[in-house]
């Protein structure tokens, strides 16, 4: 099961320590933190993509009928701020609305969920590395 930020951080800590256990994921619980734990469970995520991305068999046909998802890309603050999301596939370009429902096929969705980004933050005199999703985004179910 793959896990939204907007998911994780309505769940107990003892709820995330669970899903990082399910993950395999070994974390100092005495020292982590909620957002640590939500980052921990986000990484591991992204780790998973990227090896399932490199076992995935590129030049086997791909199936006539592709699944579609409902989704809603949400808007973010600051600079990266724009009022559509652009995705481009096999030369193929999604505009994506932001804010809007829309019927994605699980290829976009894919390049979506796979679009990790890392920042910086400052805590103390430490830097601590963060990875979240370059485009925010919530899967409301698969198109009918």
């Amino acid at each position: 099961m793959t896990y939204l930020s907007s998911e994780l951080s309505s769940k107990t800590e003892k709820d995330l320590q669970k899903i990082l256990e399910d993950l395999d994921v070994e974390i100092d619980i005495n020292k982590a933190t909620k957002p640590d734990l939500i980052f921990a469970i986000l990484d591991a995520q992204a780790i998973q993509f990227t090896e399932d991305a490199e076992a995935f068999n590129v030049e086997e046909p791909v199936a006539a009928k592709v699944k579609r998802y409902q989704t809603i890309v949400s808007n973010q603050e600051g600079v990266e701020q724009t009022d559509f999301v652009k995705v481009q596939v096999n030369g193929n370009v999604f505009v994506i609305p932001r804010e809007v429902e829309v019927s994605l096929p699980d290829y976009v969705v894919e390049v979506l969920t796979n679009a990790i980004i890392t920042r910086f933050v400052q805590v103390g005199e430490e830097l601590i590395e963060q990875k979240s999703r370059r485009f925010p985004f919530q899967i409301l179910g698969e198109s009918k």
